[in-house]
């Protein structure tokens, strides 16, 4: 019986699913990994975002028990990994890397094996099939299979054992638009079940769409990190353009209300705090201003992205 325990922020144990503190890990001299704090909620989409060398793959192969890390401690659903590791792994279903299965099989017949490997009914096979959107190519041999249905069927067999939580390390690579929207509709229906995802992408649409809450890697830290919403709600900012940008500049750095304004070519970007783009329009007329077009920047989570990763705007 796994015994809650009450936590500071008041998530308790059995809700959290994910826990790391402190994480480090290196390989060599190159610190992969330094001091990585981690929480995945029960029943989220959880995203995992961060450039190529990141540590994210690390992260995932630390997760799964394929890695120890130097320092730091991992807990999945409230128990070490390492202590109880086959009983923890058996609620995990993991696609990390390109799937391997048995070429001279069908898509059916490979599952059909795991199946039976895993003590399953076979009727879980086709269950997972449909799911993943294989139906109609289940009877083709693997060996024939494209990109995209290799990652369908690789998907449906992370589905098999029905996980509790599914460690997803870009799972839409190679699928097509309409398999990209399949996936997409089926995370609603896992988070229904009370699954819970914790995905590793680098679509940043497909994570701002499904995903809850989501965590930015830098040189294997934490660079930003919280709800989707609330993320993206965060730090207005109106550009401005105009042909008198150094008396635009100066007029707006007299506002209190303005944060901070830099120049980007022939834009003018304004970080506004509480206001809003009629409120600095008011203010150029008031000095004698003209602006040719006053625009609120649409937050994105590829806008914000780009400004924790490379320290700009997309």
């Amino acid at each position: 019986m796994l015994v809650t325990r009450p936590t500071p922020n008041g998530v308790s144990e059995i809700e959290r699913v994910i826990q790391t503190r402190g994480l480090r890990r290196r390989f060599g001299d190159n610190v992969v990994l330094d001091g990585l704090d981690l929480e995945v909620r029960r029943g989220e989409v959880f995203g995992f975002l961060g450039p190529n060398g990141s540590g994210k793959t690390t992260t995932i192969r630390l997760l799964l028990g394929l890695l120890r890390p130097d320092e730091g401690e991992i807990e999945l659903f409230g128990q070490t990994v390492n202590s109880q590791r086959p009983a923890i792994l058996a609620r995990v279903g993991a696609m990390v890397e390109a799937p391997a299965f048995y070429p001279y099989l069908s898509g059916r017949d490979n599952l059909r094996v795991l199946a039976r490997m895993s003590h399953l009914p076979e009727t879980r096979v086709d269950e997972v099939l449909e799911l993943a959107g294989l139906g109609r190519g289940a009877s083709r041999k693997f060996g024939d299979y494209s990109v995209g249905m290799r990652q369908r069927l690789g998907f449906a067999s992370t589905l098999l054992r029905d996980p509790d939580l599914l460690i997803l390390d870009e799972p839409t690579t190679g699928l097509d638009p309409d398999g990209q929207r399949d996936f997409r509709d089926l995370m609603p229906r896992l988070k229904d079940r009370g699954k819970t995802v914790f995905l590793s992408s680098h679509s940043l649409n497909e994570v701002a769409e499904v995903c809850t809450r989501v965590v930015i890697l830098k040189h294997g830290r934490r660079a930003a990190a919280g709800g989707v919403d609330w993320l993206l709600r965060s730090e207005p900012i109106v550009e401005v353009r105009t042909a008198e940008p150094a008396a635009a500049i100066a007029a707006l750095e007299q506002q209190p209300w303005i944060r901070s304004v830099e120049r980007d070519g022939e834009w003018l970007i304004v970080s506004v705090g509480d206001g809003a783009a009629n409120e600095v329009n008011a203010a150029l007329v008031a000095a004698g201003v003209i602006a040719h077009e006053v625009r609120m920047r649409e937050r994105s989570l590829e806008n914000l992205y780009h400004e924790v990763v490379h320290g700009e705007a997309a």
